[in-house]
């Protein structure tokens, strides 16, 4: 069987601003074809890291972007001790496409596998929030995938939750309540089980997948995490003046 993909690298270094210097930014790429070169899939992914990790949370930080982008496969895949770098991401896509070539060779007319990540840090004036968004096909009727953000304290790497943002999670919930309603075209009073919604004790409930911009409040639901698939994922977004009563710390 011929080569079945080419990998392509580009680091790009940010200089714009202080904060920014402190980050690398990249990009990898394999161009993946099947067997009889009749398909093609470009897998990608857009990573950022610290440079440096002179400070608790930045290596904190850069673990965590090694433990939980997306693993390449067996012996080829990379390991949590690997040194995080171009050279990382790129082992990803080599692993990933070196699968499907397993896979293709027993399966010759299958539709090309495909593979998309994004690793996005962005720096806020006392936490880091790391945006994970991924998604692939390997095959079957679709693709999986989904993206969560998480919060880092700037000063002990420690994962930040609701709890250390506002005085009162139960009155979020209330306050977000109504938005989800709309969205999804439910009553006020209408039962989220019997509409195909899974929370606990039936009542919404906001969870620890969101982050915030200079203006507004986002929650995140993947597909799966409150309704089936074909529901798809949920995101809500309020602005930070309809909940400002209830922060514990500017943002």
């Amino acid at each position: 069987m011929k080569k079945i993909g080419i990998l392509f690298l580009l680091l790009l270094l940010m200089v714009s601003d202080a904060v920014a210097q402190e980050l690398i930014e990249g990009n990898a790429q394999y161009l993946l074809v099947n067997g009889d070169g009749s398909d093609t899939s470009l897998l990608n992914i857009d990573f950022m890291y610290y440079r440096d990790e002179d400070e608790v949370y930045k290596k904190v930080i850069n673990d965590f972007i090694k433990k939980n982008s997306q693993n390449g496969f067996g012996d080829e895949g990379n390991k949590v001790n690997d040194e995080l770098g171009e050279q990382f991401f790129a082992n990803k896509l080599s692993s990933f496409a070196k699968e499907f070539e397993k896979y293709n060779k027993d399966v010759p007319d299958a539709m090309v596998w495909g593979m998309e990540e994004r690793i996005l840090v962005e720096d806020m004036e006392s936490w880091v929030q790391v945006h994970l968004s991924g998604w692939s096909y390997e095959g079957g009727a679709h693709g999986n995938g989904g993206q969560s953000a998480t919060l880092f304290s700037r000063e002990d790497g420690r994962i930040l939750t609701l709890e250390d943002f506002f005085t009162d999670v139960d009155a979020l919930n209330k306050r977000l309540d109504p938005l989800f309603r709309k969205q999804k075209e439910l009553g006020p009073n209408e039962d989220l089980s019997e509409a195909g919604f899974n929370f606990p004790d039936n009542q919404f409930a906001v969870i620890d997948n969101f982050y915030f911009t200079g203006r507004s409040f986002t929650v995140y639901f993947n597909s799966y995490e409150i309704t089936n698939y074909a529901g798809g994922p949920t995101e809500l977004e309020i602005s930070l003046g309809e909940i400002e009563d209830l922060l514990k710390r500017d943002i």
